[in-house]
């Protein structure tokens, strides 16, 4: 291990693309590729400005990448989907800075998956390198705090238990399905409840009854047309959540996505009128936006142009749910929601966000009271 030199480095530009995805695809996880975190550095996304300064770590044997992970210093949690809010008031009642503090997390979605890049078969040690690393760059820039958001369980189990950087899981649930373990779509409302079965297909048939059409559109074949719609969908549903939203990407992402990483994204498109959408010149009433490899499905955005009674449903699960199981994806990770994902087939799964305090009294009161999140 001593054989590896560390190097923090301010954009993902200062890696080559190549060597980051050697690490990056077998991982299976679209949003720690280096197009999409590239693609939200130089659209302005993620930058200073913002609240998110890359800093990403890598490890280098000569010339050759042999660990990696996006990282950034943030001064503010905007984006993190980890409300960490109370923890910054209890560092203000005891008279302690809270920021800034190192993240490492897919920047701007709850999306679960994150770890440590690594060549095969040197995770564990490799892990304990990270470790030591983060505490002495976080020494070094007084840095506060640092965390891991939405780990991958398997990962996440190296963090803690440590007699030295050892770091406290702070649990959150969220909605997963496994469409792979369904052979057909009667197969998957067969599993349901009686009830949710009835208001499956009543959701489903209502489609028809509106006149609705719904379309499965890679990134590949979507028309330019769709990123800008789906740029005014997407900020139309934030504006209806007021201070509650989470508008974070500007138009020149969508504008860009297509040619940044046009394999790993799919609309859900929803189309009015029997046989719309069939030569690809009609516009979606209604767009999902999801990102995909031959692992995962993410549904990450959506909306349109009016209210139709259960579109939303539709676009973002039940159409989605039909076209993974057919192209037998393992994981379907709709985003964050609560029940109406599990009125839908989608089942509560724990992970863990992984935390450290640098100052003692911090992480003495985040480690005494964290249960009470954890337990409840």
């Amino acid at each position: 291990m001593s054989s590896l030199e560390t190097k923090w480095l301010p954009s993902m530009s200062a890696v080559g693309r190549e060597a980051w995805n050697s690490l990056a695809v077998p991982a299976g996880n679209p949003m720690l590729l280096w197009e999409y975190l590239n693609l939200l550095e130089t659209t302005g996304n993620v930058s200073p400005g913002t609240g998110w300064t890359p800093a990403h770590f890598t490890l280098w044997r000569g010339k050759e990448l042999a660990a990696a992970a996006p990282m950034y210093i943030k001064t503010a949690s905007a984006g993190e989907f980890v409300f960490d809010y109370l923890w910054v008031e209890v560092a203000e009642r005891v008279g302690k800075p809270y920021y800034p503090k190192l993240v490492g997390m897919a920047p701007l979605t709850p999306c679960r998956g994150y770890r440590l890049l690594t060549e095969p078969g040197a995770e564990t040690e490799l892990t304990l390198r990270l470790l030591e690393e983060v505490e002495a760059y976080c020494r070094r820039r007084k840095i506060h705090a640092a965390a891991f958001h939405f780990c991958d369980p398997s990962w996440s189990a190296l963090l803690s238990g440590r007699p030295a950087n050892d770091y406290t899981a702070w649990n959150h649930v969220d909605f997963i399905m496994h469409p792979k373990d369904f052979s057909s779509w009667e197969d998957y409302i067969r599993h349901l409840s009686k009830n949710a079965r009835k208001n499956a297909r009543r959701e489903t048939e209502s489609m028809a009854e509106q006149n609705i059409v719904l379309r499965m559109v890679p990134g590949r074949e979507a028309p330019d047309s769709y990123y800008g719609l789906m740029w005014e969908y997407y900020a139309d549903t934030n504006r209806k959540f007021g201070p509650w939203a989470a508008m974070f990407l500007n138009r020149e992402f969508f504008r860009r996505l297509k040619e940044a990483m046009p394999d790993n994204h799919i609309f859900c498109a929803a189309y009015k009128g029997r046989g719309a959408g069939e030569q690809g010149n009609d516009e979606p009433v209604g767009l999902s936006l999801f990102f995909t490899s031959a692992a995962v499905l993410l549904g990450r955005y959506w909306g349109a142009n009016d209210f139709y009674q259960n579109l939303h449903f539709n676009v973002c699960y039940y159409e989605p749910v039909r076209w993974a199981i057919g192209q037998g994806i393992g994981t379907f990770d709709p985003g964050m929601g609560g029940d109406h994902k599990a009125r839908r087939g989608f089942l509560p799964q724990m992970h863990a966000s992984m935390h450290r305090f640098f100052d003692p009294l911090m992480e003495a009161v985040f480690k005494g009271n964290i249960h009470v999140f954890n337990d409840h």
